[in-house]
């Protein structure tokens, strides 16, 4: 254990920490990690890691998990997403799970609704 509580992020959190990051840098980061994960899904062998993701169903929603390292930055994180079935209502944000790249113990718990929608929106910005 690192000693201290994992830090805990809501997408309010998420996006204000994002507004300090001058919009270059934020693209920069998200285009590289973005490329690491589609040299990943190719296995090219860079150390960067993102196996197929698992699902459990229930009666009420699919769980999504989908584990990643990517090596540039270095992170190993968990995406978690619980997607409703078409009979329930509403649904569970996503979270992701940050863990610590020393001792393996929990790092964070990110909004992760808020840090796609960053991804997204500069996936679609091309980076020079």
């Amino acid at each position: 254990m690192s000693g201290r509580p994992a830090l805990v992020l809501s997408a309010l959190d998420v996006w204000d920490i994002s507004s300090y990051i001058p919009p270059s840098q934020l693209l920069h980061t998200i285009h590289t990690a973005l490329q690491s994960a589609s040299r990943a899904r190719l296995g090219d062998g860079t150390g960067t890691q993102m196996p197929p993701r698992l699902s459990v169903h229930s009666s009420a929603y699919t769980t999504l998990f989908m584990p990643s390292r990517i090596d540039t930055v270095p992170v190993t994180s968990i995406k978690v997403v619980a997607v409703p079935r078409a009979s329930s209502v509403g649904g569970l944000p996503a979270t992701t799970l940050v863990m610590d790249e020393t001792t393996g113990s929990l790092d964070a718990v990110v909004n992760a609704r808020s840090l796609t929608a960053l991804r997204t929106a500069a996936g679609k910005i091309p980076c020079n």
